[in-house]
């Protein structure tokens, strides 16, 4: 049973044969790229078709197009791992030590500091 399902794929529980760990899998609707590539073309083309209706609109057409390349994107996982390891290492700068806590600033609106912290998963180059 899935923990989430998306457009491009679902997220499962597993654990690693090696060692027992409990991971988070991502697996990718088999049909994902041809699905999203169609959806794009479709909309890349109402695009078209409104900007040239209103010129003022031309901008949709560019936005469209922008929108698709960086879906392709997604379609890779490894780019989100990378992402992820991008991310661990900025949230390790703000929290240097393991269970660390930063607080909010206060402010007219928020007279108290709320606690703060974050934790990014790990990503897994090896599935054994």
């Amino acid at each position: 049973t899935p923990l989430a399902s998306a457009s491009i794929g679902q997220v499962h529980v597993a654990y690693l044969a090696s060692t027992g760990e409990k991971v988070v899998v991502k697996v990718q609707h088999p049909h994902a790229r041809t699905l999203i590539g169609d959806d794009f073309w479709s909309l890349k083309v109402i695009a078209r078709i409104v900007s040239w209706m209103e010129p003022d609109y031309e901008f949709f057409e560019i936005l469209m197009r922008e929108w698709a390349q960086e879906a392709q994107k997604e379609l890779d996982f490894r780019t989100e791992a990378k992402n992820l390891w991008d991310a661990k290492a900025s949230i390790a700068k703000l929290f240097p030590t393991k269970g660390s806590v930063k607080y909010t600033t206060k402010t007219t609106t928020s007279p108290t500091e709320t606690p703060f912290q974050v934790e990014i998963p790990t990503p897994h180059d090896d599935f054994t």
